[in-house]
């Protein structure tokens, strides 16, 4: 099975492929654990094939073939689909008060990309000074409703 596209260092995700598929589920071999799994249909009704417009899945064939190489995370008595991002973000939350940094996310996972986009990343000014010139557009008078004219 090939796993080269799989991270694995997202806690609870294997690799899996689909074995054969019905109306209501898939039947997957997932990489390292015994037997086969089962994926209904419900765990997967939130995916689309790539492309815009596609719809939502009502079956698992809408979504797979047999021979695909899937990742699933183990629920309570099936495996659900999972799908690894396309884009990668960071994320930072911090006391407003203190500066202390409560949470940093820099990136879906370490394997797939080492870059952490949270503290490594070079931000283009734009955007992130716009607050600051809002404020203290409020600060000198202007509402949001004033039509500046430039």
């Amino acid at each position: 099975m090939p796993t080269d596209k799989a991270p694995r260092d997202v806690d609870g995700w294997y690799p899996a492929v689909v074995l054969s598929l019905t109306d209501k589920a898939a039947q997957v071999g997932v990489l390292n654990q015994d037997g086969t799994g089962t994926v209904p249909v419900s765990d997967m009704t939130w995916a689309r094939k790539a492309g815009r417009g596609t719809s939502r899945a009502k079956k698992p064939a809408d979504l797979l073939q047999v021979g695909d190489v899937v990742e699933v995370k183990k629920a309570d008595d099936h495996w659900s689909l999972r799908q690894v991002p396309a884009v990668e973000g960071s994320f930072m939350a911090m006391d407003v008060h203190t500066g202390r940094v409560i949470a940093m996310q820099g990136g879906f996972s370490y394997q797939s990309s080492v870059f952490n986009r949270a503290t490594q990343a070079w931000r283009q000014p734009g955007s992130n000074f716009k607050p600051f010139v809002y404020a203290a557009a409020l600060d000198s008078g202007y509402t949001p409703e004033t039509i500046v004219v430039d």
